[in-house]
This record gives C-alpha cells, structure tokens and sequence, in this order.
C-alpha cells in the first residue's frame, strides 16, 4: 500500500479497495474485518477507541463495493491469504480516510466556495440513530400511509417490524461474547461466522412466507445484478446497500453482517417507495411534515406534560395571521419554540456539493430558525395574540421572560452541529438557535426526563454557543450530564471528545436491552448521581417562589466537582445545627461568575431567624460584589430539606449603607 506521505487520491484508493472487493473469497475477510471492527468483549464496550476501528459506514461502503460482482461462498481461501485482505481492506479504508480529511483541510482553506470539508464529518460521524429508535417511530412516521403501503407493497409496517426482530433475534448473541467460535480451526471459524450472518427463510417460523418474501425482495440485493451500485464511486454516492441490506447468494441464504443498516432501511424506504407515485407524491410529503410534528411533540409531551403543550399555535397581529409556532413548550417563565422540518441531506450534499448543502441547509434549518426568531419576538413583545385549537393563549405566556429556540429535523442529519456552525446566518444580537435531529431530541429527553432540566439544557447550549464544541449531540449530553455547561475561566473555549458519547451509547444501550449492563454502562448514571442534590432540586421543583426557573437554572449551572462540594458542607452543617440544636450556615462564592449561595439552618423558625436570614445573604452578596445570591434555608422542625429560599439577582452596585453595614458584620 502506498504510504500515507505519499498522498494518493480518494478515487485511486477506492478502485484498490474495489478491485480487493472483488477478490476470490475476499467475502470471509469481510466478515473477519466485521468481527475485528465491530465485536469486543463486554469489558471493552465503554473503553473501546472506535476511531481505531473501521466503522458501520465504512463496513457499508465495502460491501457497497462488493455487491458490484456476484459473490461467491463456497470458496475459502487460506488462512494466510484472508488475513493478507483483512489487513488490506483496513489499511485501504484507513488511507481513505486520510485523504478525506485531506479533503476536509482543503475545504478549511476555501471555506467560502467549497463544500468538501462536509465530507469527512457527515460520512465518518457517529452513528445517527439506535436501532430501537428507528422501529419506535416508523409506525408513526407512516401512519397515514399505511393503506398505500400495504396495496402497493403487500406488506404492513407491523409485519416489516416483526420480520425485523425474527430475523434479529436469529443472529446468535455474538457480538460481546467472542468465545463462542474459540477452539475451532481457521476454517471452522470462517464457516460458524458465515452461518451467523446468514439465514433462509426456512430459518424464520411461523410467518407467512408470502409476507416473508415481499419482505426479502424489498430489502435485499443480488450481487452484480442490474447494474447494481454502478454509479457508486465515492463515500457520499447513494449506496444500495443502504437501502437493501439484506445480500442474498445463490441457495437462498440472506447475508445481514451489519444489523442496524435494516432497521434504518426500514425507517427510510417507505418515503422513497411513495414519492415514486407521482399521484402519491404530495400526500407522502404532507403526511411527512405531519409525522415529524406528532412524533417530536409526543417526545417532548413526555417530559413536560400536555398541559404545559402547545401544538400548532397562530400567531396574530389583529385580524392577520403573522407566523406560526409547530410546538410550543412551557415550564414556568420559560418557553420553547419547537420548529420541526422534515427536509434531508441530499445526495450532492453528502458528495460535498456546496450549492446543494446550503440549499439543504436552507430548508431544513435556517428557515425552522428564521421562523422561530419571529416568534419568539412575538412572546416577548407582548403585542400578538395567540391561538391554539380555535382558543386564545395569549395570557398563558403573559409572564414569559425568556425563549429558547430549538430546530428539530425529522431525520438523522450528519454533521448537523458542524453545518450549524459553518451555514447558519444570524444578526450578533440573536439568539443562537439548538439544532438536533429527531433522534437526538429522543435520547435528549430520555435523559434529561425534567422540563427544567432539559430547558436549562436547551438554555447553556443556546447561551454558550461556540463555546462548547464537539462532534455530535450525544458527545455534548454526556458532557454535560458528567461535567455540566458551565464554562470555565481557564479556557477560551471547551473541546469535547468525541469519545463522550460512548458514556450514553452504554448506557442507553444496556437500558434498552441492546447490550449488558456492565461497569461502563453504569458510569453515566454513577458520575452524574448526587442523592442530596437531586433532593435539592424536587424540593425546589415545588417551591413556590415567583423565580423558581432561574433558581432551578442557578443550582444546575453549578458545575458537577462545585455541586458535590456544596452538599458535603451542607451534611456538615445539618449535622452540626442537630448536634448543637443552634442555627448554623455558611456562604460561598461561585467560581465561573460573580454570584454565590448561602445555607442557613435553624432548629425552628422565629423572627429572629427571619430577620437573619433576610440580613444575612444581602450581606454577604453586597461584601462579595456579587449580582445573583441563592439562600437556601433548611428548619430542622420542619419536614423536608430546603424550607423556604431567597433569590437576589439585582446586579451590585455600590451603596453607602449596605457598605458600613457589611464592615461592621460578622459571622
């Protein structure tokens, strides 16, 4: 292989791997690159470096080239000469990516007119969705097409799901458990792995093998027939095996060595199959929009309940209809307006075609934006009325003081952070907008289950855009579940590894049963658990005070190593206010901005406790030149943990009294 200071090209680099794609027998190396690059025991799982390993789309792209000719499995090479292509096909897929990045540097250095540098990070990201995810939400995605699906394709989405898992739960439990081929010979082991990968239809019982055939033949492709992949020449061309996953040989046995690429296929195929009526076409696209809404709505339900849920929401001026809001979302003072678009990245963009990334771009995100911007300026103008379901609104966001935008695409948008960055046109004075994919949002959701929680979320992305980078939704969640969004005053800016993101792929995955649990698994939860602080938090989430959000924004600015610190003291202070039956407190001044806590603890409350309690935090927040202070107050007589609260966020300023006053306290 040529050396990698020897620069090849991209298209030389694919036609070797092609031409090693086309090798005698090169389908068992196939496999053993599969096993190498995608199996490990379950000790590795939350450790692995997966940017050592060639992953799912690069394994993808390889068979892409491979079902260009007919394969052929009755012959097993050497042991030598299939560990000589292994080895190949891993340094050429390596190579390649060295000279996509090499692509991606030039694209830095044209930034304005090249949209090259797209290529590395929408092919080589991580992956777009669990495997879970796109089952969970096909069935509503399609659920206003299910008649025509059934007529024109002879098959519902129901028996699509449940072939699906048949043909899933015959793949032996291989994948964390790599002694279940161990003691067999070279050619044994190539045989047990073939087997594996492949079944027939004879294999999957008690489904209607006419159901079971229309099934094969929309998902599974025949090697080197009808020109299949002939236009498949570089990492962002369509790939047929996208679309089709399952490769059939001769004999009738099915090859699926990558199992998310079905469930995937399953999620995205219909919508192709339906815009190819022309007579269809329109009623796919609205059923789409329609979906996207529902689907994000119901994630977003989940979290902050229906009544706190505005779908649909008519925005006026007089009698003229300004603009118009998908989801609106409302905890308290806040609110979250939810654009939700159901435009996807296009072939030519994934080639790097700069026109179409910014065309893509346009639909599926600056507009959702754009719109978002008009109607946040509306709730916080005070001036429009607001309709819902034939019903005015407008007082329920009477006390709205802040909204946080949040563009949401209906399908995995690759590289969605970094086209943000790069595409995304704004005045300096607007807010920046959170952009996930559907999918992001479900995961998003499913860890952060709180409406402030996920809304102060949504507010430290907004807030410290550019601040915080990394390469995808889930590396920027595992972040900020284990460290917090908070910055620091030691650095310009923060770099998340990608690497966080295994900290939620464990873990999510071992919580839905895709994988076992383990000590990685765990990790998340474990780095993130602080019993006393979340009990600080469910006794502020019903604390009635008028601030309740920001106080609740307050306490989860803290960062992580400052929220442990703050409730060991305040064990030491409980402890000690119960051992002297007296009041105890202390203060502290935060670290990443001019604001601090006080915790007071007193045995009952009296006036005398009252007056302390009000004289004290100003005091210490005046001497601290601080501009926000939380009091936390604890009454030992009292069921409960915090009591009662005091929240100050007037900015300091100097004043003669407060001044003699904070010289002459002590405590």
């Amino acid at each position: 292989m040529t050396s990698k200071n020897n620069t090849r090209t991209s298209i030389e680099i694919i036609e070797d791997l092609e031409r090693l794609s086309h090798t005698e027998g090169f389908i068992y190396a196939f496999c053993g690159l599969v096993v190498r690059s995608l199996w490990m025991p379950e000790s590795e799982l939350g450790v692995v470096n997966w940017l050592e390993r060639p992953n799912n789309q690069e394994l993808s792209f390889l068979l892409g080239l491979m079902v260009k000719k007919p394969i052929e499995i009755s012959y097993i090479p050497p042991k030598e000469h299939i560990l000589d292509m292994i080895r190949a096909g891993k340094e050429l897929l390596e190579e390649l990516h060295h000279a996509v990045i090499q692509d991606l540097m030039s694209g830095f250095e044209t930034w304005s007119n090249s949209g090259q540098g797209m290529v590395e990070p929408i092919f080589y990201g991580g992956a777009d969705a669990y495997s879970n995810q796109y089952l969970n939400f096909t069935k509503e995605r399609y659920s206003e097409d299910f008649e025509w699906i059934e007529e024109h394709k002879g098959i519902s989405i129901d028996d699509m799901i449940c072939i699906h898992n048949r043909i899933v739960d015959l793949i032996p439990n291989f994948r964390t458990d790599t002694n279940q081929y161990s003691g067999l010979s070279f050619e044994g082991e190539c045989r047990y792995l073939m087997t594996a990968f492949t079944f027939s239809m004879e294999d999957i019982q008690d489904i209607d093998s006419v159901l079971l055939e229309k099934f094969l033949d929309l998902f599974s492709i025949i090697p080197g027939e009808s020109n299949i992949n002939a236009d498949f020449k570089s990492v962002g061309d369509y790939n047929a095996v996208n679309s089709r996953p399952l490769v059939k040989f001769t004999g009738g046995r099915y090859l699926l060595p990558l199992f998310a690429t079905l469930s995937d296929s399953i999620y995205e195929s219909p919508y192709y199959w339906m815009i190819e009526d022309k007579s269809y076409r329109d009623h796919a696209l609205e059923h789409r929009g329609d979906a996207t809404e529902k689907i994000v709505s119901g994630i977003i339900d989940r979290v902050f309940g229906t009544s706190n849920i505005f779908r649909g929401v008519l925005i006026r001026e007089g009698n003229m209809d300004v603009t118009d809001i998908d989801i609106l979302a409302l905890v308290k003072t806040k609110a979250v307006i939810i654009q939700a678009k159901s435009k996807k990245l296009t072939v030519p963009s994934r080639r790097g075609d700069q026109k179409s990334l910014k065309r893509d771009f346009q639909l599926a995100i600056q507009d959702a934006y754009e719109q978002a911007l008009l109607c946040r300026e509306a709730i916080l103008g005070k001036k429009h009325i607001f309709m819902h379901d034939g019903s005015e609104v407008t007082e329920v966001l009477a006390n709205v003081d802040e909204v946080y935008l949040l563009c949401v695409t209906g399908d995995a948008y690759p590289a969605i952070l970094f086209q943000v960055d790069r595409y995304l046109e704004k005045n300096d004075s607007d807010p920046h907008p959170v952009v996930m994919s559907i999918f992001d949002i479900d995961v998003v959701a499913y860890y952060l289950d709180n409406p402030f929680r996920l809304v102060h979320y949504i507010r430290q992305r907004t807030n410290h855009a550019g601040y915080f980078r990394t390469d995808s939704e889930m590396s920027m969640l595992a972040f900020y579940m284990t460290h917090g969004l908070s910055p620091v005053s030691t650095a310009d800016m923060v770099f998340i590894e990608p690497g966080m993101s295994q900290l939620i792929d464990t873990n999510y995955m071992a919580e839905h049963g895709q994988w076992p649990n383990t000590d990685q698994s765990k990790q998340l939860r474990d780095s993130s658990h602080n019993k006393l602080f979340n009990a600080i938090i469910e006794d502020l989430i019903y604390n009635n005070h008028p601030k309740v959000t920001d106080i609740l924004f307050y306490m989860h600015d803290l960062p992580i190593a400052e929220a442990n610190k703050l409730t060991e003291l305040m064990e030491d202070i409980v402890d000690r206010a119960l051992k002297l039956r007296r009041p105890s407190d202390f203060s502290i001044k935060m670290s990443h901005e001019p604001s601090g806590l006080s915790f007071m603890v007193f045995p009952k409350w009296s006036s005398d406790a009252h007056n302390r309690a009000q004289l004290y935090p100003m005091l210490r927040k005046y001497r601290s030149k601080a501009d926000r202070w939380l009091t936390l107050i604890t009454i030992l007589e009292m069921p409960g943990l915090i009591n009662a609260v005091e929240y100050d966020d007037i900015p300091w300023e100097y004043n003669h009294e407060l001044e003699s006053l904070a010289q002459s306290f002590t405590s």
